[in-house]
């Protein structure tokens, strides 16, 4: 049998085709949408950094804005971590869920955490906080470094502001380099009043930027007295593009703060985000009939 010999300069380019041959190109996953960008708001968003972020609960908008925002951070390689207006109590209940596969079980596990189930829906439960959760469980399967905690820490002697404080403080110790991300109530992420948990982190000598999320009215979820519902909510800014606002905000509503710090602003600053719509309870409460009890801490 006569053999062809292959002239050495051809050779590498032959073992190369054939290794290409045998071996399935790897599908690069596809660009993440990492939503609406606010121009000034990457340089925020540093490793080691801390932003609150003032909501009003129960909307569509603000989960979807935290998830743009995470994104923003993650795929810059920076490591995220998230704290939400919940005990620390879920945050095994978390961790399974941002590694799990998002089946139905794995959704129905999450779900049957006592917050989920609250008798009293005020809108830190909703679908849209589920779907920023697994939108935030999808940025886990591409490799990024995030993570998501309840920021009230279980303390009976505490309030629960000085709890979420703490919780976060937590957080900040055990992750030194990552973004912290914090989601709460606005008067919770208010800076002049020292019972509020953004008080409590400014007396501390705790760096961080505090911004209240303001829109342009439309409905919400939201608790009133016994009743939970979808509700108006009135404009705060005219309609318009969204954007960052880094001037300082004050506010005329105490909202059940004794003092505030004429010295200090209620917050470092705003973000508008437009319209929003009102986001119903992810869960089934327990009791949908048992009066509901207000809550100035975290469930």
């Amino acid at each position: 049998m006569r053999c062809t010999r292959v002239p050495k300069r051809i050779l590498p380019w032959v073992v190369l085709g054939i290794l290409a041959g045998g071996a399935a190109p790897r599908p690069r996953a596809p660009a993440a949408d990492c939503g609406t960008r606010f121009e000034g708001l990457e340089r925020l968003l540093q490793p080691g950094a801390t932003v609150l972020l003032g909501e009003v609960h129960g909307t569509q908008e603000i989960p979807r804005l935290l998830g743009d925002l995470v994104c923003q951070a993650a795929s810059r390689g920076i490591g995220v971590s998230v704290a939400l207006e919940m005990s620390a109590e879920n945050d095994a209940s978390f961790e399974a869920w941002l590694s799990s596969a998002g089946k139905e079980q794995d959704r129905q596990r999450l779900l049957s955490g006592r917050v989920w189930r609250s008798p009293y829906p005020d809108g830190r439960t909703s679908k849209a906080m589920l779907g920023m959760l697994d939108r935030l469980r999808g940025f886990r399967l591409r490799g990024w470094r995030v993570r998501v905690f309840g920021a009230g820490l279980d303390s009976p002697s505490r309030s629960g502001d000085t709890a979420m404080a703490l919780g976060v403080r937590r957080i900040r110790e055990e992750a030194p380099r990552d973004l912290i991300l914090v989601l709460a109530g606005n008067n919770h992420t208010r800076v002049d009043a020292e019972q509020a948990m953004g008080g409590h982190l400014r007396v501390w000598g705790f760096p961080l930027t505090s911004l209240v999320v303001t829109t342009a009215g439309g409905t919400v979820w939201t608790c009133r007295g016994p009743t939970c519902g979808e509700a108006p909510l009135k404009s705060e800014t005219p309609d318009g593009k969204p954007h960052l606002d880094l001037t300082p905000k004050a506010t005329s509503v105490q909202g059940g703060w004794a003092e505030a710090s004429s010295s200090h602003p209620a917050w470092h600053g705003s973000l508008f985000i437009g319209h929003v719509t009102a986001s119903p309870p992810a869960g089934t409460p327990d009791d949908p009939e048992a009066p509901a009890k207000s809550s100035s801490g975290a469930p």
